[in-house]
């Protein structure tokens, strides 16, 4: 197919090892035994060939109805927590029918695919197979979650996207908040929100199902159970690296990035590494303090909004 992955390349104006590592990010990823090779999808990798451009055609390949009115029976903020869940094959394979979880109906419907198999334990990791089934469906919860529309979405990434590239975080996490105070007060009832793993479960479902939808753009890696900084954002000069805490300060946050030696992978990058707490205060719903700082520690930028909140 290099003939006509060289004029997808052309289309973009790109190159041709471009182009492929593009449709891989993209469309790749699928595994249907623990040795499988990758696996794209051909519906969407033929679409993005034919129309020499890189859209999401998961949902135009079968409705998203049947999900959604499944998920509802469940608690659909928590559908993220799935991506790099480690389960054995009995709790992925059963009927959707009988299933306590959505993990079934998510496995079986595609939206999650084989990742790494332990032979030993017989353990599976389920992931996302790819950007467009992950947008894709991010796309389709953030408007039920955060009763925001689509385009209120793709302004908040143009604009953090925007100032990403050029090396400002802080511009970043300031659009983020302000569309973080415009969410409805009436998404999670008031006894929800006494409860500290709700609460703390939807603030950090926003933040990575925000910096997910960067990634048609920015390359982000977003964090899972297997255990890594909560996001990781990688433009061609700055590599950011941040930790979110809810009702905790940004310095615990910090002092993880550090303990787990989270930024140590891209120490010796070349690009500027900056390393970056978030603290979300439930009082105010809201991101109320960040900071950031280089790889020696000192202070790059800091914001803090706390004081107001107290006041």
């Amino acid at each position: 197919m290099r003939p006509c992955v060289e004029e997808y390349a052309e289309g973009l104006n790109i190159s041709v090892d471009e182009a492929y590592s593009l449709l891989k990010k993209n469309y790749d990823g699928y595994h249907f035994s623990p040795c499988s090779k990758d696996v794209y999808a051909p519906f969407s990798l033929l679409r993005a060939l034919h129309g020499k451009n890189t859209k999401h055609y998961w949902f135009e390949s079968g409705t998203s109805t049947a999900l959604l009115e499944h998920l509802r029976h469940y608690s659909i903020p928590n559908v993220l927590d799935y991506d790099g869940v480690k389960v054995s094959e009995g709790e992925f394979s059963i009927p959707c029918e009988d299933a306590e979880s959505p993990l079934p109906l998510l496995y079986q419907s595609g939206y999650l695919t084989l990742g790494e198999y332990n032979p030993m334990l017989k353990r599976y990791i389920l992931k996302i197979p790819n950007n467009e089934v992950r947008e894709g469906l991010i796309d389709c919860l953030m408007p039920i979650i955060l009763k925001r529309s689509t385009s209120d979405n793709n302004g908040l990434v143009a604009d953090m996207a925007e100032a990403i590239f050029d090396g400002n975080l802080n511009g970043a996490l300031l659009a983020l908040r302000s569309y973080i105070a415009k969410i409805p007060y009436d998404i999670i009832t008031k006894e929800d929100w006494k409860v500290k793993e709700r609460n703390e479960s939807f603030y950090k479902l926003l933040f990575y199902m925000t910096f997910s939808m960067l990634n048609s753009i920015v390359d982000t890696e977003v964090k899972s159970i297997l255990g890594r900084a909560d996001v990781v954002v990688k433009t061609q000069n700055d590599i950011f690296v941040l930790e979110l805490k809810v009702d905790k300060s940004v310095d615990d946050a910090l002092a993880q990035i550090d303990d787990k030696g989270y930024a140590i992978p891209y120490e010796a990058d070349g690009r500027r590494l900056t390393k970056c707490g978030v603290s979300i205060s439930s009082e105010a719903r809201n991101i109320v303090h960040w900071k950031s700082v280089n790889e020696v520690g000192e202070i790059v930028d800091e914001q803090n909004y706390y004081i107001d909140v107290q006041q």
